[in-house]
């Protein structure tokens, strides 16, 4: 929120500010604002970047047309690459997951849609770089889910007394 330039002019006279700190004093309060929407809209870049609304081109456009400098336009950039890829492998492992668990459920209730196969499901899991104990896991959640069975609630007792 800007401070009015009166309340601002009367604060620093009131202060004794010397005049040419006082200058500088009023261009970063005038900028500030406009500084704090501009990062606004980079964390709305990244955002848009992550979900994969805009490509890492449009983002980096738009910080250039708020005229950032160079540097700051190049590691944001990175970050926006980044982030759309996360977003790029966390939307195939939401296609993968809902692939295998219709072709599970399809299974359960007597028919094969052919959708993709286990064998299938590692592969791509493993072609993106996830370890083996996290592909399990994973399609051992789904494949419980599919055939809706609840896995067991583990009951912990206390120790009995000494």
């Amino acid at each position: 929120m800007p401070i009015p330039a009166d309340l601002l002019e009367k604060k620093l006279k009131t202060l004794r500010v010397p005049a040419d700190e006082a200058e500088i004093v009023k261009l970063v309060a005038q900028r500030r604002p406009i500084m704090d929407e501009i990062r606004n809209m980079g964390y709305l870049m990244q955002t848009l970047s992550q979900n994969l609304e805009i490509t890492p081109a449009e983002a980096t456009g738009a910080m250039r047309a708020l005229g950032l400098q160079p540097s700051e336009i190049a590691i944001r950039s990175k970050i926006f690459e980044a982030l759309y890829r996360y977003g790029i492998r966390k939307q195939i492992r939401r296609t993968l997951d809902a692939l295998l668990r219709e072709q599970y459920q399809a299974l359960a209730k007597g028919h094969d849609p052919k959708l993709i196969t286990l064998d299938e499901y590692v592969a791509a899991y493993r072609a993106m770089g996830y370890p083996d104990e996290y592909i399990y896991a994973r399609a051992q959640e789904i494949l419980a889910s599919a055939a809706q069975v609840k896995l067991p609630q583990f009951k912990t007792t206390p120790p009995p007394p000494t």
